[in-house]
């Protein structure tokens, strides 16, 4: 059984994290394009919140099957994720 809060990491890694300061820098004399960036965050934010605060609510009317077929495809979806990150960080590494 796996057990990773897998949204988290998307949501405020370092990927996305880079994007931000990025954006804001190629933007750094445009207030409006600073200020679309802010919102579309803070959007991203609200959409987060709301899934999270739906998950319970979800996941009472799932069958107990359902949960665990659910829990277990994430979870090889999350191997899979972490497999190919190591193979990308090995190809990186000596090619």
């Amino acid at each position: 059984m796996s057990i990773f809060p897998m949204s988290i990491p998307f949501l405020s890694g370092p990927g996305s994290i880079a994007t931000v300061m990025l954006l804001m820098g190629k933007y750094q004399d445009n207030i409006v394009m600073q200020t679309g960036l802010i919102g579309v965050v803070a959007l991203v934010m609200v959409c987060a919140l709301t899934m999270f605060m739906l998950s319970g609510l979800v996941a009472k009317r799932l069958s107990p099957t359902v949960a665990t077929v659910i829990s277990r495809l994430l979870g090889m979806i999350l191997a899979a994720l972490a497999i190919q990150f190591i193979i990308d960080g090995i190809k990186q590494a000596f090619f």
